[in-house]
């Protein structure tokens, strides 16, 4: 398939908002412990508490579930896009393959990197956790049984 037709899919558009949108969650969740203790409020989560009344753990509850419905509906893209006449191209294959890539990396590095986590914070692999806001770390402490949901805690201590 000529590169100028792959380029006017409107699957491809949907495909790179839906990224985009990815990446705005997932930082703003990683990001909220850093950015509410140096008094940013340009973050998801602190607009979802002032539409919420406040409510800390509705609001990552709320960022949580678009990121999951994202998740899905790019899934759902990707499969029908690959199965088109389109899918067969191997540069189309490879620009999916990318974009599965991006979505996975952005989120591996928000679990490791302690630019939001704090200084000397390393990533158990525990996605089950209670999750606690101090000044200086988040603290992610595992859960001794599976529930469906991440737990966020405010300290302000």
């Amino acid at each position: 398939m000529p590169h100028d037709r792959l380029e006017r899919l409107p699957e491809l558009r949907r495909l790179n908002m839906l990224v985009a949108r990815h990446w705005i969650g997932v930082n703003d969740v990683f990001s909220y412990r850093k950015e509410l203790y140096s008094g940013d409020t340009m973050n998801e989560i602190h607009l979802a508490l002032a539409d919420n009344g406040g409510d800390l753990q509705a609001a990552v509850d709320r960022i949580a579930a678009t990121v999951h419905q994202v998740e899905t509906e790019f899934d759902e893209t990707t499969a029908k896009l690959r199965a088109t006449p389109a899918g067969t191209d191997t540069g189309l294959l490879t620009y999916l393959d990318a974009l599965e890539a991006m979505i996975a990396g952005n989120l591996e590095w928000s679990y490791l990197t302690p630019r939001y986590s704090g200084p000397g914070h390393t990533w158990t692999g525990h996605r089950d956790t209670t999750v606690i806001l101090t000044p200086t770390r988040t603290l992610y402490l595992p859960h001794t049984h599976t529930t469906p949901q991440t737990r966020m805690a405010t300290n302000h201590h």
